[in-house]
């Protein structure tokens, strides 16, 4: 978790706000622009880590703080960057056996890096790992 909001902490204050919103936790963090991103961040990663298994409703359908964190990490993640806390970032997802791709349209995705041949349950399982361990 602390690599995911280490690399939203890039992100403008609107950009985060609008964060906050989607996440549900716009009673909890402050839109106020006196509060910078860096702090609101360390807010949120305190908030995510004491309710790890708090669940939310997204686009996607249902998943926890954890996981919806990590998916708006990869959202905000720039292609080929140089910044320390994005390549931190995606150190971490490699060791948890994810690794960031680029579809067609430039977006980057979160793809297990596992071979095929291991199957759907053990990616299952990584991602049950990733999702609820990330920090």
């Amino acid at each position: 978790m602390v690599a995911a909001t280490e690399v939203l902490a890039g992100l403008t204050q609107a950009e985060f706000n609008q964060l906050v919103v989607r996440l549900e936790l716009d009673r909890e963090i402050p839109a106020d622009t006196n509060t910078s991103v860096q702090k609101k961040c360390a807010l949120l990663g305190r908030i995510v880590t004491s309710r790890p298994e708090n669940t939310l409703e997204t686009f996607e359908g249902s998943c926890t703080f954890g996981e919806a964190v990590v998916r708006e990490t990869v959202a905000s993640i720039r292609p080929e960057s140089a910044w320390k806390p994005q390549q931190i970032f995606t150190q971490v997802l490699a060791r948890e056996g994810y690794s960031l791709t680029w579809n067609v349209k430039g977006e980057p995705e979160l793809r297990p890096s596992l071979p095929i041949e291991l199957g759907a349950e053990v990616d299952d399982e990584v991602a049950a790992i990733l999702f609820n361990t990330i920090s």
